[in-house]
C-alpha cells in the first residue's frame, strides 16, 4: 500500500478553468491550422497560360499563330498603358506588344493594346534579327522562343 502512496504527497495540480481555457485554446489552435490547410487547397491554381502556336516566315519577319483562341485578348490593356498580356521580348530585351494592325509596337509608346490575338492571324514587325522570347505576361511564363535571321 504504501508503494502506491509514493507519490501523492501534495495534491497540487492545475485548477479546472485553467485546465479547461488551455484545452480551448489548443482546440482554436487545431482549428486554424487546419482552416489554413483546407482553404489552400480549395483556391484554384490561378491564371494559367494560354496555348498558342505559331509558325515563322523569315522572308517577311513575321510569325503567323497557328492555334489559339481568338475569344482570348492576348494583347488586351491590363494595367494601362504599356502593360499587356502577350509580350514579345527583343534580342536586345526590350519589350513589344500587338496593336490593332498586328505590328509590333515598343511599351515606350503610350497607346493602349487592342489586338485580340486568334488563330489565322500574321504578327508583323519583328525587324531585329535573334531569338525573341513569347511570354504571357500575368504569370511571366515564356511561351517560346523564335529567330529571326
Amino acid at each position: 500500500m504504501k508503494a502506491n502512496r509514493k507519490f501523492v504527497e501534495g495534491e497540487e495540480a492545475v485548477s479546472a478553468v485553467i485546465g479547461v481555457i488551455l484545452m480551448v485554446a489548443i482546440t482554436v489552435a487545431i482549428a486554424a491550422t487546419v482552416y489554413v490547410y483546407v482553404s489552400g487547397m480549395l483556391t484554384g491554381p490561378g491564371e494559367s497560360a494560354p496555348n498558342l502556336a505559331w509558325t515563322t516566315n523569315d522572308a517577311d519577319n513575321t510569325i503567323t499563330i497557328t492555334s489559339g483562341s481568338a475569344s482570348d485578348d492576348y494583347a488586351s490593356a491590363t494595367g494601362g498603358a504599356g502593360a499587356g498580356n502577350l509580350v514579345f521580348k527583343s534580342p536586345g530585351g526590350t519589350e513589344w506588344w500587338v496593336e490593332s494592325t498586328f505590328n509590333l509596337k515598343s511599351f515606350v509608346e503610350t497607346t493602349l493594346r487592342t489586338a485580340a490575338i486568334g488563330a489565322g492571324d500574321v504578327i508583323k514587325g519583328f525587324d531585329i534579327a535573334g531569338d525573341w522570347q513569347i511570354i504571357w505576361e500575368p504569370t511571366d511564363k515564356l511561351l517560346g522562343t523564335i529567330t529571326f535571321s
